[in-house]
């Protein structure tokens, strides 16, 4: 049994009459390295470990996190939690779960290949990714930064209620960002791979990715205002995607505090639109053998046909509405869990991105956005962001724009979308991107 299972179950093991405990200990080791101008910049390498003790007595939940593995430090942090119970109000919706006999996958998420690279060739990479982008094109005027990161940890959860899971985890990370000039403003392009190990990173596609996107934009005016069709890329998509799935949280829809709220059930996307959230899915960034509370993970289908059909539930917010959680609780080792997707998706089509801008007379295609968090109201749905990008003139790529807007609301985003592509990129984030066009938006300019 691994190292930190065996303390959270020995932790959890000593429960009292009445009490239900809850060890959570998340430990890793990571490497970042920053290189500019061919020279590490910084280098670091850093250890930690962390953990999170819930009790339950009696509906009080107490909560209580230590940073270190310490068996005095440990058995302190115990007795917080105690103690923050016997001041908690009762909450009848409170209470850890239980194994509820869902079959977990066994995904392999640490890659027997991680430990194969060294420091100097993890340098090396970072060195390479910068000299390939700074010498790609002449317009490329200076690389501002290139990052090489890479983890591997381990999460164990163990409760007094018979959970007991463990997971080993390893990421690999490369990115990059370009300056690219040509007399007019100044433009940035930024690119990255990401995957388990340094084999699973293409230094090639980042350097590609950034010189494209600053190069591209090169020239860029302020558009006029209008009303058109808006083709999202692959990664805006997926940011497009996160933020939907952050509005189908049960406790963000139960609170009032979703754009899904009282809408299960009825259409809120076009037919064409069928959204899972599937951890299961090993090609996922973010893919998990379990939940934040123990539970095994599943594929949950949220959006069927344009219709609302699930919510994403944890434990607690399943208890208080009288339903059962689907593994959607997420949370690290030093916070409580609350309900979240880890791997959304579309249902791809079977466009090609170039097929679909065939068939555009007048329309906009999105390379970056900006202000979306601030930008975007979960609740009411309303959609205002920042956005640089290319116009589709007569179904070709025309000037490239920036300093415009472009307005919705996600609501009518979800209902407008009238082509899905095929072009799937799984991205380091909570979910995956395929170019998507929505029927029509506002783009605010001149």
């Amino acid at each position: 049994m691994p190292e930190i299972l065996e303390i959270a179950r020995a932790m959890a093991a000593t429960a009292r009459t009445g009490e239900e405990v809850e060890v959570v200990i998340g430990r890793g080791v990571e490497t970042e390295i920053r290189v500019y101008r061919g020279e590490i910049e910084s280098l670091t390498q850093a250890s930690s470990a962390d953990v999170g003790i819930r009790v339950i007595l009696g509906h009080r939940v107490g909560f209580a996190t230590a940073g270190s593995l310490d068996q005095g430090e440990l058995a302190r942090t115990l007795e917080k939690a105690r103690e923050n119970a016997g001041y908690a109000l009762e909450d009848p919706a409170s209470g850890l779960v239980r194994p509820d006999g869902y079959p977990f996958c066994q995904l392999g998420l640490a890659s027997p290949r991680y430990g194969d690279a060294t420091l100097e060739e993890k340098i090396l990479l970072a060195k390479e990714t910068e000299r390939g982008l700074a010498a790609y094109d002449r317009r490329i005027a200076y690389v501002q930064h290139t990052a090489y990161a890479d983890s591997r940890s381990e999460f164990a959860i163990a409760t007094s209620t018979g959970v007991e899971v463990h997971q080993d985890r390893t990421t690999a990370y490369l990115g990059s960002e370009a300056i690219a000039e040509d007399g007019t403003v100044p433009q940035t392009g930024f690119g990255y791979s990401a995957g388990r190990a340094l084999a699973d990173l293409d230094s090639e596609e980042v350097i590609g990715e950034a010189a494209a996107l600053a190069i591209d934009l090169l020239g860029a005016q302020k558009p006029d205002s209008g009303r058109m069709p808006v083709l999202f890329s692959p990664r805006m998509a997926a940011t497009l995607l996160s933020l939907v799935g952050g509005a189908l949280s049960a406790q963000s829809v139960s609170r009032g505090r979703s754009i899904f709220s009282d809408r299960v059930g009825e259409q809120v996307a076009a037919a064409s639109v069928t959204l899972t959230d599937d951890p299961t899915d090993l090609r996922f960034f973010r893919a998990s053998n379990f939940d934040g509370e123990g539970l095994a993970t599943r594929r949950n289908q949220l959006i069927t046909d344009g219709i609302l059909t699930e919510l994403l539930f944890d434990s607690y917010n399943a208890r208080e509405q009288g339903r059962t959680s689907n593994a959607a609780a997420l949370r690290g080792a030093s916070s409580t869990p609350v309900p979240g997707a880890r791997a959304l998706a579309l249902c791809p089509g079977k466009q090609l991105p170039e097929e679909i801008i065939s068939g555009i007379a007048d329309g906009l295609l999105v390379l970056s956005m900006s202000g979306v968090h601030s930008g975007v109201n979960p609740v009411s749905g309303d959609f205002s962001v920042g956005i640089e990008g290319r116009r589709i003139r007569n179904g070709a790529l025309a000037e490239p724009i920036r300093e415009a807007t472009l307005s919705s609301t996600l609501l009518r985003i979800l209902g407008g979308v009238c082509a899905i592509g095929s072009d799937i990129r799984f991205l380091p984030s909570a979910a995956a991107g395929m170019s998507l066009l929505i029927d029509e938006m506002t783009l605010g300019g001149s």
